[in-house]
């Protein structure tokens, strides 16, 4: 409900895995090798991630509402 709980592209996601409470992390699989460093910071933080094709970014960090 919250349009402010959503950063996408890779920066904005980043930041979200750095600083933030992330609920999920989207991916757009066509950007799979440019993402490592996402990928990797999700799995320690055990973040989940869904692959979505569809994506105008390459990902979409999407925040916990508290």
């Amino acid at each position: 409900d919250n349009i402010n709980l959503i950063k996408p592209g890779v920066g904005e996601t980043t930041r979200v895995l750095l600083r933030r409470n992330p609920w999920k992390i989207l991916i757009n699989p066509q950007y799979m090798d440019e993402l490592e460093h996402i990928l990797l910071l999700a799995h320690e933080k055990n973040v989940i991630i869904e692959e979505d094709s569809h994506m105008s970014y390459a990902c979409c960090g999407l925040i916990i509402e508290l």
